[in-house]
């Protein structure tokens, strides 16, 4: 049986102080929390490990999101795992809903409820809905179907969830929607956001667009697929007229050209700024 006691939720947080105290005091208090911290805060740390209730928090360097979430995994001791982003509202009612679903279809490996955004698109839907891939904003995984699978640590920021849904999928294994919505701001993981964040966003799409691509097809075919995109981002920087544009087009081609160049996912924010045991940042 699904239910809060063999529930370890799973929170990869970076910079999200002002948000993930909502979050936390809406889970059960009987559920295990692991939060995996990765602006090096730890002051948030003690506050959270004080405050709530079978409540661990791992702090790291700013690892990303798989990475983040794979320490996670690791420390999880229960059967499910509910992978959720800290902007993503979920109470005890829509918990519940969700559990009653799943507990009729036990042999799932990876599922995932709607964003409240896509009611109009899915309001007809079945139930359940088996699919290749889903979001991964709010994921539960059952590690009796699927276990010592993680995510790929290579990929920084975006498509870790497809790439993981892929892989599973490769497995044989069950993906599935279920009929239930749930409140996410989307990019609101973290407070504070900047331009620097969003040209780093930049850099790390284009970077795992191609790392993604090169994956699954291969380097030729990636790179035939892909240098279009670069010379595009290439000419724009030197088109646009607005400074802001110009550095996004700037740290697209240039994440980009790092992943074709098979570099690692170097790039971070804010990665001068160092996160002091007492919370502040110099």
């Amino acid at each position: 049986m699904i239910n809060h006691s063999n529930i370890s939720f799973i929170i990869a947080t970076f910079k999200s102080e002002n948000i993930i105290e909502k979050l936390l005091s809406n889970l059960p208090k009987d559920s295990e929390k692991i939060i995996c911290e990765n602006s090096e805060n730890f002051f948030l740390k003690k506050k959270l490990e004080s405050t709530f209730s079978n409540l661990k928090c791992f702090v790291n360097k700013n690892i990303g999101y798989g990475a983040a979430n794979n320490i996670g995994f690791k420390n999880a001791k229960n059967e499910y795992i509910f992978i959720l982003n800290p902007d993503v509202n979920l109470n005890i009612e829509k918990l519940n809903e969700i559990l009653e679903i799943l507990e009729k279809e036990k042999d799932f490996a990876v599922a995932a409820p709607y964003e409240t955004s896509e009611f109009e698109k899915y309001k007809n839907s079945e139930i359940i809905v088996q699919r290749d891939e889903v979001k991964g904003f709010a994921l539960i995984i059952n590690r009796k179907t699927l276990d010592e699978l993680y995510f790929d640590e290579n990929i920084f920021l975006y498509l870790e969830e497809i790439d993981f849904c892929k892989r599973v999928k490769k497995l044989g294994k069950k993906i599935i929607n279920i009929k239930v919505f749930l409140d996410h701001s989307g990019g609101g993981s973290h407070g504070n956001f900047n331009e620097e964040m969003e040209l780093s966003r930049n850099w790390h799409w284009m970077w795992s667009q191609f790392y993604y691509s090169k994956k699954y097809k291969g380097y030729f075919l990636s790179f035939i697929i892909f240098i279009p995109q670069l010379i595009l981002n290439f000419l724009k920087y030197f088109l646009s007229f607005s400074n802001f544009k110009k550095k996004k087009n700037k740290f697209r081609f240039l994440g980009l050209l790092n992943s074709i160049l098979l570099n690692k996912s170097f790039h971070r924010p804010n990665q001068n700024k160092i996160k002091r045991r007492d919370g502040r940042v110099v």
